[in-house]
């Protein structure tokens, strides 16, 4: 499941975005953890394990780690996501554990 997620900080607010990032091998990045007092961690609109696909209109594709944090910090005070997510069938059907294959869907922020 395809989601966009637009967080916007106040000006006067100190707080980092929280968006701790693991590389895979295959250069896809993932949400590894966020500090409960980060900003992306209260939204409780990103969760640990999605796969991110773009930030702030960059699309992550081929970037390097370094690329992928300058994504991040390149502006102060929005961070747009765009993420991946897998769909498990009791999010659907409130049962089981199997992730459902082939669904896709787009949510705006």
């Amino acid at each position: 499941m395809l989601k966009t997620f637009r967080l916007v900080r106040e000006e006067d607010d100190l707080r980092p975005w929280g968006l701790l990032i693991s590389e895979r091998d295959d250069k896809v990045f993932y949400v590894a953890c966020m500090p409960y007092i980060s900003i992306v961690a209260q939204s409780g609109l990103i969760l640990e394990g999605d796969r991110l696909l773009q930030i702030n209109g960059r699309n992550l594709s081929g970037l390097g780690f370094c690329d992928v944090l300058e994504a991040i910090n390149s502006n102060r005070n929005v961070l747009e996501v765009l993420l991946s997510r897998e769909v498990l069938e009791e999010d659907i059907v409130g049962k089981g554990r199997k992730i459902v294959e082939n669904e896709s869907v787009v949510q705006e922020a």
